[in-house]
């Protein structure tokens, strides 16, 4: 993981938090985990979390109850976590070319 990407990522969080953004972008930044402040996002609907190396589906996840769309495309994630199901309104789970 780079730590650019990281440091990217912490600030695009707390932009996020901030406005209260209704989407978030992480995608191409290199991750192999997410922060752990991603799960303040409370009204979060979108994350596009594609083109990075994430191997394991963090449970912070999980706190995002809102999350409509939620694009792990072109990780390495190995598993799906049973924890994913308590997202209720999730509609859309991209897990392509993992």
């Amino acid at each position: 993981m780079s730590d650019q990407g990281w440091q990217t990522a912490l600030a695009l969080i707390d932009d996020a938090e901030r406005a209260n953004a209704p989407s978030l972008d992480l995608s191409g930044l290199e991750l192999t985990t997410l922060p752990n402040s991603i799960a303040q996002l409370a009204g979060l609907l979108d994350l596009n979390l594609s083109r990075n190396q994430i191997q394991v589906i963090p449970d912070s996840l999980t706190q995002l109850a809102n999350v409509e769309d939620l694009d792990l495309s072109d990780n390495q994630v190995q598993a799906i976590p049973d924890s994913l199901a308590q997202l209720a309104n999730l509609r859309s789970l991209n897990l392509t070319d993992n």
